[in-house]
């Protein structure tokens, strides 16, 4: 079952459409009434969803959906339910100033006035999200404490905090649950014989580029002529070209840290080219 859900400017309107789409056995087509009880919505879902098999839900409007929607998204994701999430963003003034880089970058247009954008929007300037400010952390359950990838919180940020890969295909990538701005922490996972195109991340600023450091600890990845295993590393200042490849004979796993612009002030977006 494909389910797209898109644009919904307020709860009852996305009340609605749940109780359409998702409670008909028949078909995302048939009519069903409006929840009577909203406040027992969650836990009425999610026991129609594990009926279901994979669920694709495209939201443009996550960051104000209510609180038991988005534990209801957690829990989705718990299940193995895949979402296919398209949010709208408010930009702050850094992320403005990310978008006004990326735009001039691309003689594109830019509006000076206008703060909110569709995700499907940003993409078109280039931006790409390279992490989850502390207000999206802490919606999504990270807290300053103690953590290790054996806690529930680490299985589930796959889902909750992904992160995007332009550069390759079918590469999984996601922000580990750790709040350590400015620096973002994530996990990528490649499949075997991957090829990340060449591209640049544009500098932060003058004398403070930025970049990223990357440590396999599966597999092997071939940069710049040199096969790095288990263990190995590499850094690439932001500013600085580059490419790479991973092993034919299976997934190759990284740990990749990564400072870029603005990212002390919790932006979350930048904007690398070819």
């Amino acid at each position: 079952m494909g389910v797209v859900f898109t644009a919904y400017e307020s709860k009852e309107a996305l009340v609605h459409w749940l109780s359409k789409n998702l409670f008909s056995e028949k078909s995302s087509s048939c009519d069903a009434p409006c929840f009577p009880n909203r406040s027992s919505c969650a836990p009425n879902l999610l026991r129609e969803y594990q009926k279901k098999s994979t669920v694709h839900i495209k939201y443009c409007k996550l960051n104000s959906a209510p609180k038991s929607f988005n534990l209801i998204f957690k829990l989705l994701a718990k299940k193995g339910i895949d979402m296919d999430i398209d949010a709208n963003f408010s930009l702050s003034d850094c992320e403005h100033e990310t978008l006004r880089r990326a735009a001039q970058q691309r003689a594109m247009p830019f509006d000076e006035e206008r703060r909110e954008y569709a995700a499907s929007e940003l993409e078109t300037f280039g931006l790409v999200r390279e992490g989850y400010n502390r207000r999206e952390m802490h919606k999504a359950g990270v807290k300053p404490e103690r953590v290790s990838c054996f806690d529930e919180i680490a299985m589930l940020a796959e889902r909750t905090m992904p992160l995007d890969t332009p550069f390759g295909s079918n590469i999984r990538k996601w922000q580990l649950p750790i709040d350590m701005m400015p620096i973002r922490v994530a996990k990528t996972i490649f499949p075997k014989n991957s090829v990340v195109q060449p591209h640049i991340h544009p500098e932060g600023e003058v004398g403070n580029p930025g970049g990223g450091l990357r440590v396999v600890t599966k597999g092997c990845i071939t940069f710049d002529g040199k096969a790095y295993g288990p263990g190995d590393w590499f850094f690439v200042p932001n500013g600085v070209p580059y490419e790479f490849s991973t092993s034919s004979e299976g997934d190759t796993e990284m740990i990749y840290t990564y400072a870029f612009f603005a990212a002390a002030e919790g932006n979350r977006f930048s904007h690398p080219h070819a």
